[in-house]
């Protein structure tokens, strides 16, 4: 097989000598248009990255406030199961005080149920709670503790609302919109009189 046989097999090969070449390749507009396309692809995905990384954290503070939650309703729900004397679950203030964990007196961010009496707010860190080891920071909330109807007075409420984070607002008002609640209801499991 000789040079000049390859050459002529090769199509397109042979006409680049006549000038038709030019419909065999890529304009200079088509290159640009396509680094262009693939610029524009390449800044779309880095700039993914932030998403990304900003809906990690939220996924992450929305964990660690559930975890938190689970951790105190399951010991709310646990110290109330142990209240057996009516005298107590049907008195709110001793209710509180065997189930939830109280406030530093004088603490600002103590609110007020209907009846006038201070609800437990506290403002502490993961570690002071003593919660799972797998709690990594600073955990803001308000326990709240009432009755779900007056008529039905074996059954008590306790909602929760959870903020993972440091800085978050100290304002009850402002805090409880953008906090995590999470409520559940306990029943009386003693003898009624």
């Amino acid at each position: 097989m000789s040079l000049d046989s390859f050459v002529e097999e090769r199509p397109g090969y042979a006409d680049m000598n006549t000038g038709s070449y030019k419909r065999s390749g890529f304009s200079l507009v088509e290159v640009n248009l396509a680094i262009l396309l693939v610029a524009l692809g390449m800044m779309a995905i880095f700039g993914l990255f932030p998403s990304g990384l900003k809906q990690a954290d939220t996924a992450m503070s929305d964990t660690h406030a559930a975890m938190f939650a689970d951790f105190v309703l399951n010991g709310v729900r646990a110290n109330a199961g142990t209240i057996t004397n009516w005298s107590d679950w049907v008195s709110l203030a001793t209710f509180r005080s065997r189930i939830a964990p109280s406030g530093p007196s004088g603490d600002p961010r103590v609110i007020k149920d209907q009846a006038g009496t201070p609800i437990t707010a506290q403002t502490a860190p993961a570690a002071a709670v003593q919660g799972p080891a797998s709690y990594c920071g600073p955990v803001k909330y308000i326990l709240e503790v009432g009755e779900v109807d007056p008529k039905r007075p074996q059954l008590r409420y306790v909602a929760l609302w959870v903020w993972s984070g440091e800085y978050v607002v100290s304002q009850v008002s402002l805090f409880k919109p953008i906090a995590f609640l999470y409520r559940t209801e306990l029943c009386f499991r003693g003898a009624m009189p």
